[in-house]
């Protein structure tokens, strides 16, 4: 898990619409933060596969539907504005 860590940092350090974001491991469970909440999560779904999960206001998980490797998953996220509710 330490290398799925690593890489999850490597791609959040190398996107700039990433910046500011934080990623600690739970369990098994990659958690993304930004200023100490966690509002997304990647959940390991089979080998090298991760599903994205985004924590909405409805105090929920909820599941994205995307399926992909770390760099998928986070670049997703980083484009698509249905995700960037934690601006403004």
């Amino acid at each position: 898990m330490g290398a799925e860590l690593q890489e999850a940092e490597r791609v959040i350090g190398a996107d700039r619409r990433l910046e500011g974001f934080a990623v600690r491991r739970q369990g098994d469970e990659l958690h993304l933060e930004r200023e100490g909440e966690s509002f997304a999560r990647l959940l390991p779904v089979a080998a090298g596969k991760w599903r994205l999960e985004i924590f909405r206001k409805t105090e929920e998980w909820e599941i994205v539907d995307l399926t992909g490797t770390l760099e998928e998953c986070l670049t997703q996220l980083a484009e698509d504005p249905r995700f960037q509710f934690w601006e403004g």
